[in-house]
């Protein structure tokens, strides 16, 4: 049957066809739709013309064939819901009322469609985006001629109980007050009948399953592109096939559909405008929001962003106004407490039932769409705005000063758990803070958050955010030495030249203050400059053991021992013997104080400086006795220490290697990392690279130890002199001096090799005046 014949079949010749289908005789069709038995009998045989129908039931099949490509589903590609559409056809086989619910824009009328289009039974579609009375839209829907209200749900539902029909009333939302009543009505009167629902809240009838359905995933869990991905890479290559995306093209993808929530509504939107501006551009102007994405045509609210908030504005009263107001001042995700304490919680909960706020997948925390948020925070006025951040500056305040004054004491993974939770609140509550001159609060963040680092590993939210405290000068002027001491402790797995400028300000308040001497000797222990180092420790022990802190004595012995196994750019060599003993020294004092965690820590140093002396199976010992430790707390970053100690006690440089390196990068402990790339560089045919790693983190900490040895090793890998063994030389010459470096290397002659040498130096200054340029650069950058 040809497209053109499908289409020829008139209003009335569609009525009557509707009624042959549900096996009413002609004498019944005719007293249905008020015509005579021969006007139907004229219909019927014109039918079966147009539809190529010999028989009665080759017209009924007919029939079903054209209801069934009646259902409105769009002929584009359906991506990303393989598995909700098998949910959905197991609801819909098993239940009698489902309802889709989820966010404006993330799809659920298109599953509805797609379900409805493969379902065995009659499927019959009533969109109800325009409706004012439901049960008339499902009439004129069926084609039916009702002739007075009070027959309206008997012609109905004598419709849809003429054989096994599946009702999909989409968009249900403008009606769906009155709705509930009459879907159970229908329910009741029609055995044969199931009904599928879409709407932004449930109905509420009776027997009603809900399917949530969320936004398209945007990050993959394996190798192939994200759902959310592939949609917009599917509709990019529609809107402008002569450009093509590639493969280099998914960072900046993967970033628009996550800006974009993996809502296939906008997803959709956005691809269209490839037709006229680069994927760069793109992404450019979605930083920028979201009001002029939309279609060409009319403003429904599947047309346009705009459309579809404000439609969503106008069914929310006042109460709810507000507090989708505030919750969109939020930073970012929000537990139900921290919603309680902005806001009116019975308002957010009916907000949750309008799939305007979100549970996230994995937890009990809740959060907005960013899409979603972007349009309220547009009608948010700034003192709405300040409030709702002070509020939450002083919520997450009161949520970290007692997680930190307990965690010396507490390793619990529940602890772990809840401080990982708060760094970006913390880091956001510091930012409001900083910006909105409010120096004490910010301190009082920052050095919370330097103690959760400090006892339950490093996070680079976290650790960032306390370096922006530090650099400001407001906040150094309210810090006591204690502070200074809590804040650099916490960076001095970074940044060593900031910390630095920490103890220099602590020291000049009072040179007899134990926190001063105490960040003072264990910066300078990093910084190489091991006399410094001991005589400030030296002091820093004297004033604990007179006031009697057993945790500061702990962090001093442990300090003490760093500073003497450290392979000083200048000076002495390690002494290896005197820090193991330094370490079990300290360790007793952690253990007095109560700190397990740093216990612990200072056994994967014991580890580490054992297999340096090699005493390997005490090394390995110790260092599984912390990685059993690390995992029943579920500190990752001790984990980490753990396995790097057992692999340099072992020599193993396999795949728990590039773990490790992954972690240290990833929470930005540079030591850690750079003693990782040199135990990598034992790899066969990996040794340059991994020299050249340690390098640049050894550069980028200011570990000028570490960027000798690197150097060195890179020289001695070529086996003789080269170019480039010589521009290496060069740049050893200016982070140990030119007596220095060639006493390094007696055995070496750069002769014939003197210009590389001097470009070698050349680079290398450079490129110490370029770092030390661009973090003052990020410092002036930083809020204050």
């Amino acid at each position: 049957m040809a497209r053109d014949d499908r289409e020829s079949v008139s209003p009335r010749e569609g009525a009557v066809l509707d009624r042959v289908e549900r096996r009413l005789t002609n004498a019944e069709i005719a007293g249905e739709l008020y015509i005579s038995v021969r006007t139907v009998e004229s219909h019927i045989a014109a039918l079966r013309r147009k539809l190529g129908a010999d028989t009665r039931s080759e017209l009924i099949a007919a029939a079903r064939g054209r209801r069934r490509r009646a259902v409105p589903v769009p002929q584009n590609s359906f991506v990303g819901r393989a598995a909700s559409v098998t949910l959905l056809r197991s609801l819909v086989a098993s239940r009698r009322l489902v309802t889709i619910v989820g966010a404006g824009g993330c799809g659920k009328s298109r599953l509805a469609l797609e379900v409805a289009a493969i379902d065995e039974r009659m499927p019959v579609v009533a969109d109800l985006e325009r409706s004012t009375d439901p049960l008339v839209t499902i009439a004129d829907v069926l084609d039916l001629v009702v002739e007075t209200p009070s027959d309206a749900f008997a012609t109905v539902a004598v419709a849809l109980d003429a054989e096994p029909t599946l009702l999909v009333l989409d968009n249900a939302d403008p009606v769906a007050a009155a709705l509930s009543a009459l879907v159970d009505r229908l329910l009741a009167s029609c055995p044969a009948l199931v009904v599928l629902v879409t709407s932004r809240t449930a109905l509420g009838g009776s027997d009603e399953v809900l399917l949530e359905l969320d936004p398209l995933d945007t990050v993959s869990l394996d190798s192939s592109p994200d759902a959310a991905s592939r949609l917009f890479r599917d509709r990019a290559a529609a809107a402008a096939p002569a450009r093509p995306l590639t493969p280099a093209d998914a960072p900046v993808i993967s970033a628009i559909v996550q800006r974009l929530d993996g809502l296939p509504l906008v997803i959709e939107l956005a691809a269209a405008r490839l037709r006229h501006l680069t994927l760069l551009d793109l992404a450019a102007r979605l930083e920028e929001g979201f009001g002029w994405l939309d279609r060409a045509g009319s403003a429904s609210r599947h047309r346009t962003l705009e459309a579809a908030f404000e439609w969503t504005w106008d069914q929310l009263d006042a109460r709810e106004r507000d507090a989708l107001s505030r919750l969109s001042s939020l930073p970012g995700p929000f537990g139900l407490d921290l919603a309680r304490s902005i806001t009116d919680i019975d308002a957010v909960l009916q907000l949750a039932d309008r799939s305007l706020v979100m549970r996230e997948r994995d937890g009990d925390r809740h959060r907005l769409l960013g899409t979603l948020r972007v349009c309220v925070l547009g009608r948010t006025g700034p003192r709405v705005m300040q409030e709702v951040r002070l509020a939450h500056a002083e919520w997450v305040l009161g949520v970290l000063e007692p997680l930190a004054a307990r965690a010396r004491l507490d390793d619990a993974p529940a602890s772990t758990f809840a401080a990982d939770r708060l760094y970006a609140d913390a880091g956001a509550a510091i930012d409001f803070a900083l910006s909105s001159e409010h120096a004490p609060l910010a301190l009082r963040l920052a050095r919370s958050v330097a103690v959760l680092l400090e006892q339950y590993g490093l996070r680079t939210e976290g650790r960032d955010a306390v370096a922006r405290a530090a650099c400001s000068q407001s906040v150094r002027d309210a810090a006591t030495t204690e502070d200074l001491f809590l804040l650099g402790q916490a960076l001095c797995h970074g940044d060593l030249s900031l910390v630095d400028e920490l103890a220099g300000i602590a020291l000049a308040r009072g040179e007899g203050d134990l926190a001063a001497r105490h960040l003072a000797g264990t910066v300078d222990a990093y910084l190489d400059r091991r006399e410094r180092a001991l005589d400030h420790l030296a002091r820093a022990e004297q004033l604990a053991v007179s006031v009697g802190d057993a945790w500061a004595l702990g962090s001093i012995r442990q300090h003490r021992g760093i500073t003497l196994r450290r392979a000083m750019t200048h000076g002495p060599p390690p002494d290896l013997v005197a820090a193991l003993a330094a370490f079990e020294s300290a360790m007793s004092s952690y253990a007095l104080a109560g700190d397990a965690m740093h216990v612990n820590n200072t056994r994967y140093m014991m580890a580490s400086t054992a297999a340096e002396l090699g005493l390997v199976d005490r090394a390995i010992q110790w260092a599984d006795q912390c990685a059993d430790y690390a995992r029943h707390t579920g500190n990752e970053h001790e984990l980490a220490h753990a396995v790097l100690a057992r692999l340099t006690a072992s020599g193993g440089t396999g795949e728990q290697l590039d773990d490790i390196v992954r972690e240290f990068r990833a929470v930005g402990d540079l030591r850690c990392l750079t003693r990782s790339y040199f135990l990598a560089a034992n790899r066969a045919g990996y040794e340059r690279t991994a020299l050249e790693q340690a390098l640049e983190i050894a550069r980028r900490a200011g570990d000028t130890a570490s960027q000798a040895r690197a150097l060195e090793r890179v020289i001695q890998s070529y086996q003789s002199p080269t170019r480039h063994a010589a521009l290496a030389f060069g740049a050893l010459t200016v982070v140990l001096g030119e007596d220095a470096a060639a006493a390094r290397l007696p055995n070496l002659s750069w002769e014939g090799l003197e210009l590389a040498v001097l470009e070698g130096r050349a680079a290398e200054t450079a490129r110490s005046r370029s770092v030390a340029a661009h973090e003052g650069v990020e410092r002036g950058n930083a809020p204050t």
